[in-house]
């Protein structure tokens, strides 16, 4: 979880009001789960066999993003892994892909 931003003393109103606004920025960016992941980049998976990979966000994923892709085909999540350090795929034909786990 990204830590939230906290308020900074300042003199000035004027730059207070700044950094507030900056502030509530940051805090909105930091409420949004898809940003407090990693990326797991050129990752080997095979033709219908299962890929275990540790995913290393020390809590159990909410979803992840396929966000390169190197052949066709298709990949999806095989159920049985322990969710807080792994997740494991399958694709339909030998690839690499790179993911956003989140």
């Amino acid at each position: 979880m990204v830590k939230l931003a906290r308020r900074i003393p300042v003199s000035s109103p004027d730059t207070s009001r700044a950094i507030d606004e900056v502030r509530e920025l940051a805090n909105t960016l930091a409420a949004v789960e898809l940003l407090d992941g990693r990326l797991l980049e050129d990752q080997a998976l095979g033709n219908g066999t299962t890929t275990k990979l540790n995913h290393g966000m020390g809590r159990a994923l909410r979803g992840y993003l396929i966000v390169r892709q190197d052949t066709a085909g298709t990949v999806h999540e095989v159920s049985g892994a322990d969710a807080t350090r792994q997740l494991w795929l399958q694709a339909s034909a030998a690839m690499t892909v790179s993911l956003w786990v989140f």
